[in-house]
């Protein structure tokens, strides 16, 4: 009877050709409703586990995110909230929905990093560019000047 489903209210959804009444949010349904505009059995999420954050006709629950190693929880799964989570310290989002943190390096996998307060890329531990020019530069000159007597 495809008509009962186009007269459906606001809080119901249609099944089998019927409008069973919405199973309210931290619920699913368990079974449907046998007769229209009436609620079947609804059935609760799993605190911690599962939830649903809205009245719903879902068959199940949806399963709570869980935070990964490198992020903190900020507030847990409930039956009718989903987890939220953060990257911890030194981490920073790798994309939209802060799925995925990205470890915050300020040394490149290449082994040369920037300084925050310079331009030079350098080695770790080692000295730049420049001044291991300026220490080559002095180490060939001043045995020329010591040969010369100075």
């Amino acid at each position: 009877m495809p008509g009962a489903q186009a007269n459906c209210g606001q809080n119901e959804y249609p099944h089998g050709g019927l409008c069973c009444v919405l199973c309210e949010a931290g619920t699913f349904v368990a079974d449907h409703c046998s007769v229209s505009h009436w609620r079947g059995k609804c059935g609760s999420c799993k605190e911690g586990k599962s939830f649903t954050a809205h009245a719903n006709g879902l068959e199940g629950c949806v399963p709570c995110r869980q935070c990964n190693e490198d992020q903190i929880t900020l507030r847990p799964c409930t039956v009718t909230q989903d987890a939220e989570c953060q990257c911890k310290h030194g981490y920073s989002c790798a994309d939209e929905g802060c799925e995925i943190c990205e470890r915050i390096s300020q040394m490149p996998p290449d082994g040369k990093g920037i300084s925050q307060n310079s331009t030079d890329a350098t080695d770790a531990g080692s000295p730049s560019q420049g001044t291991r020019s300026v220490l080559v530069s002095w180490g060939l000159i001043f045995p020329v000047l010591f040969a010369c007597g100075f």
